[in-house]
């Protein structure tokens, strides 16, 4: 069986993966910055530029969401509420970091593609 405690008691390092991503986006950010202008000048000609922004932006908000309503949910008092919730609430923690992770994912395969054509 699933031993919801356990993994209640542990969404605060589901918090901290996920603001780690965040960080980590910033950085991917920061990368794209020092790639040779040139190429991003042609990316944005054929309009893959704006892709990639929107991509960051989606990974930025889903990280952003993701780690702010898994740590509310995590302040809640364990000893308060119901095992029926417990699971309601690691259910929706693990589907907001999957999104994040998936939106993560995304994000980096535009910064490898970037990297690719340099």
């Amino acid at each position: 069986m699933i031993n919801v405690e356990f993994i209640y008691n542990n969404l605060d390092k589901l918090f901290a993966i996920n603001f780690t991503m965040l960080a980590f986006i910033i950085t991917a950010i920061t990368i794209l910055q020092t790639i040779h202008t040139g190429r991003i000048v042609e990316f944005r000609q054929t309009g893959l530029f704006d892709n990639v922004i929107k991509r960051y932006n989606n990974s930025i908000f889903w990280n952003f969401v993701s780690g702010i309503v898994i740590c509310l949910l995590w302040f809640i008092r364990a000893d308060i509420i119901e095992l029926d919730i417990k699971i309601a609430i690691c259910i929706i923690s693990f589907l907001l970091f999957g999104i994040a992770i998936f939106k993560t994912y995304q994000a980096y395969n535009f910064l490898i593609y970037f990297i690719k054509k340099q």
